[in-house]
């Protein structure tokens, strides 16, 4: 983990099926019990309008050092009223939920919201995968409006990388979505998937976000501010015009296509 150049916040536009926006923000910070090695925090708040439902989630998820998820707290407020859930695991693939043994989630890794595009990066962290290599890796799956947690089995290949970044194949066999994935130099995304739960069973509704800005810690030697990508609303496919042409990455599911 300290080897990656994260950045200290990012933020993610929600598109087509949903409505919305994300911000998040990184930690690096000492795990709870103060011996190494220290832990990742990521906290965010996503705000969305849904199949005509409003609804704000915000999260809390604690990483360990191989990018395992060890702790979530997760809040969600919409029409309904509002709704917390808390999540704990060893970090072996066994999960308590409010306290409680969650055996339906045995052997999963990561914790996956439906009302995130940060989490579908936890997986790509954490397994490294080769060009080529492909991985299942089932997830704690919280939903967006009740916070209901459920097994979701997914898996990612490796493609070959593109002017974009690096490229996944994704799926969910369970709602019948499959999906590419575009990871900028950060890994924290450039065009992605909201949910596989935004898609019908025959796929045909897709929700997309787009990695719209990140902020880079102040170092010494070290612009602290990336600029993020703008594009032209009025285009079929966003325009990127942003100056700094790493920003403008290409992806399949309508992201950016180039500087200018």
């Amino acid at each position: 983990m300290a080897e990656l150049d994260l950045p200290s916040t990012a933020a993610w536009q929600h598109l087509d099926a949903r409505t919305g926006f994300e911000v998040a923000t990184f930690e690096v910070t000492d795990a709870p019990d103060g011996t190494p090695p220290p832990v990742l925090v990521l906290s965010g708040t996503t705000t969305a309008v849904e199949d005509a439902q409003a609804w704000v989630v915000s999260y809390r998820i604690v990483v360990d050092a191989e990018w395992r998820t060890r702790e979530a707290h997760v809040h969600g407020r919409s029409a309904a009223g509002e709704r917390s859930t808390h999540l704990e695991a060893d970090g072996q693939g066994r999960w308590r939920i409010e306290g409680a043994p969650a055996g339906h989630l045995d052997g999963c890794l990561d914790v996956d919201l439906e009302s995130s595009a940060l989490t579908n990066t936890l997986p790509v962290h954490r397994l490294r995968l080769d060009v080529g290599r492909r991985a299942s890796t089932p997830a704690a799956y919280v939903r967006a409006l009740d916070l209901r947690v459920e097994r979701l089995e997914q898996t990612y290949q490796r493609l070959g990388d593109g002017s974009g970044g690096q490229r996944y194949g994704y799926s969910a066999p369970v709602f019948d979505f499959a999906s590419e994935l575009v990871y900028d130099s950060d890994l924290m995304g450039s065009t992605t998937p909201a949910s596989p739960s935004a898609c019908s069973s025959t796929g045909e509704r897709s929700s997309v976000t787009r990695h719209i800005a990140h902020h880079a810690p102040r170092r010494e030697g070290r612009r602290a501010q990336r600029h993020a990508p703008a594009w032209d609303p009025s285009a079929e496919a966003c325009r990127c015009v942003s100056t700094t042409p790493s920003q403008c990455a290409t992806g399949a599911l309508g992201g950016c296509a180039g500087p200018g």
